[in-house]
């Protein structure tokens, strides 16, 4: 009997801890397969959704992992050879942050494209020919200056954290917006948030320093962020078809 139960409650952990696609169409065009994403970490975030994106389902609670997308028939119709992924130009994260953003953005898009230029070569170019990364046309013509024929635009929610002695937490959200270069037209986006916690309620006065030694430790480790951005990155491109594959 007690077999039986363990297996029971092992199945509904992993059941809650699933990550879940919302597939909302930009326009009609044929089923895309339901995404696969490799459960790595996904047992130590605690929600991850996109309240901002309007029309979008949500789903709240401990376990709950949604990943919003949406693929538009412009991908079907002429699926990217190249990606240029635009650098990160929102204020409130630090240079190596950004850095370490981009970087799992080009290294997660390289195994879904055959070609991939990355945001840094984008950004030198982009000082170079004094364009507006924040102007469509602007992004259009400077991907075309790469041969490439999609642009990925990425817009961090922040890499947000909170600490309070007992109670220490992370929060991360990624939206990335593949456009067709040619014209700027919608081929698939897609949205994820996710956070991370350490800590919690000491049952009594003799489990507060251990709480807080447990948050302190979580609130102090340089391997989280990069855990959490690699992750939701993942989860991201899961929801967009392989290019590499479909040749």
């Amino acid at each position: 009997m007690r077999l039986i139960l363990i297996a029971v409650m092992l199945l509904t952990v992993s059941a809650c801890t699933e990550v879940h696609y919302v597939e909302e169409p930009l326009a009609a065009g044929p089923p895309g397969p339901v995404p696969q994403v490799e459960n790595k970490d996904d047992d130590l975030d605690e929600d991850a959704e996109d309240p901002d994106e309007q029309g979008d389902q949500e789903t709240s609670g401990l376990f709950s992992r949604t990943v919003n997308y949406k693929l538009a028939d412009a991908f079907y119709q002429n699926p990217p050879r190249c990606v240029m992924v635009a650098p990160i130009m929102e204020g409130g994260l630090t240079e190596s942050a950004t850095l370490m953003i981009e970087a799992a953005i080009s290294r997660h898009a390289a195994q879904r494209v055959d070609r991939v230029i990355e945001a840094h070569r984008v950004y030198k170019k982009l000082r170079g020919m004094a364009l507006d990364i924040k102007n469509q046309k602007h992004l259009n013509r400077l991907a075309r200056s790469f041969n490439c024929d999609a642009i990925m635009v990425p817009e961090t929610k922040g890499a947000q954290g909170a600490y309070a002695v007992v109670f220490a937490q992370v929060s991360f959200g990624l939206k990335l917006t593949l456009t067709r270069a040619r014209d700027g037209e919608i081929m698939w986006r897609g949205a994820h948030q996710a956070s991370r916690s350490g800590g919690g309620l000491p049952l009594g006065l003799l489990g507060i320093p251990i709480i807080a030694l447990k948050a302190g430790r979580f609130s102090n480790d340089t391997d989280v962020l990069p855990s959490m951005v690699d992750d939701v990155t993942r989860r991201i491109f899961a929801s967009l078809p392989n290019m590499r594959i479909v040749r």
